[in-house]
């Protein structure tokens, strides 16, 4: 009896100290794109929704996220990356609005124009994205 109580305290322990690894759904790069408006709000209320629920899970699991933000080629380097800037600033502000969490567990990477999905058309809105991808310890 003392043996097999040894072994389930044991058993215990060595399963909480080894995380489960996350699901390989929850580990794929997640696409968001939107149009700001002339005060640099969202006004996409799927995308706001989808950020909300993002920042909640966020929270709730203490999953680490880069975004990474894009932007098509308008111009010059500048206006690329401040187009970028303003669409990571849109996201990360109603995410922290909504799961304080946010703040410390998503990094940002402004981009600009650099990897297009379209690059035979720089100038194509397609360009124009953010993407979250899960940060592994």
């Amino acid at each position: 009896m003392k043996n097999t109580l040894a072994y389930l305290i044991i058993l215990l322990f060595a399963s909480c100290s080894n995380p489960q690894p996350k699901p390989a759904e929850e580990k794929i790069k997640m696409v968001f794109r939107f149009e700001l408006d002339s005060a640099g709000n969202i006004t996409n209320q799927e995308v706001k929704q989808d950020l909300i629920a993002l920042a909640k899970r966020i929270s709730k699991n203490a999953d680490r996220l880069m975004l990474n933000a894009y932007s098509e080629q308008t111009g010059s380097k500048e206006k690329n990356e401040q187009i970028a800037f303003d669409m990571s600033y849109a996201a990360k502000r109603i995410m922290l609005l909504n799961a304080e969490r946010a703040y410390y567990n998503v990094g940002v990477n402004v981009v600009g124009y650099g990897q297009p999905v379209n690059a035979n058309n720089p100038a194509d809105i397609q360009n124009r994205r953010i993407e979250f991808e899960y940060i592994t310890p």
